[in-house]
């Protein structure tokens, strides 16, 4: 089982670490469209997320939101502006209640200052975030139908039910906020659906969905 990006953190670190760590953690819960931290704004502190989900997004230049990604259970958000001190390149909001523990930053940067056995598992949470970051962007030039194929395969873990050979998956997200993420129009995304729902690919509408035959959603995912 792949681990989350927070057992990742913490993985193989002293007991006297860990226990460092522990008392300046500050358990938080969100209800649903709580905004965790702005674009713009000054980092107070990281989350990591325990239960729940946030979708990260960030404005274009004509004052539109983008929707980066959807994080879960596991995921840390908010490290690379609390490492560096810089305003936050992205909004994180919740999409249903959550469970949260907050590190402010202040209590972060001692924390690493004293723990150094921490910073290269920051180093390379960060380095991971880069290149999630690059591979994001180079999935624009694939299809639409592979984009919408990489997606659907990367929120069944979180978001699907098994059901046998095949695996039903909830959207947290409408037609038009896909769109967004995948970078084309409203239209178009529904008309992938409808294709890959008459190729026997997928069946269902709105926002339930059985993959019925995934290898072949693989295929048409390319390289995910």
């Amino acid at each position: 089982m792949q681990k989350t990006r927070a057992e990742h953190l913490f993985s193989n670190l002293s007991a006297k670490s860990l226990q460092a760590f522990e008392a300046i953690k500050h358990p938080r819960t969100y209800p649903r469209q709580s905004l965790l931290f702005a674009e713009g704004q000054s980092p107070s502190g990281m989350f990591i997320l325990r239960s729940g989900r946030v979708r990260i997004s960030s404005a274009t230049a004509d004052g539109k939101r983008i929707i980066l990604k959807i994080v879960g259970p596991g995921d840390v958000l908010g490290l690379d502006a609390v490492v560096s001190g810089k305003p936050h390149q992205a909004s994180a909001e919740s999409l249903e209640p959550c469970q949260l523990t907050l590190v402010k930053r202040l209590d972060f940067m001692r924390f690493l200052k004293d723990h150094p056995d921490f910073c290269l598992k920051v180093a390379e949470q960060l380095s991971e975030s880069y290149r999630a970051a690059h591979r994001e962007v180079s999935s624009r030039a694939n299809s639409v139908g592979g984009r919408l194929a990489k997606l659907l395969l990367e929120w069944r873990p979180s978001n699907g039910t098994s059901l046998g050979q095949e695996s039903r998956i909830d959207l947290l997200l409408s037609h038009e906020q896909i769109a967004e993420k995948i970078g084309v129009t409203r239209e178009t995304v529904s008309r992938t659906f409808s294709d890959l729902k008459k190729r026997g690919i997928l069946r269902g509408k709105r926002s339930s969905w059985v993959i019925c035959n995934e290898s072949a959603l693989r295929e048409i995912a390319g390289s995910y």
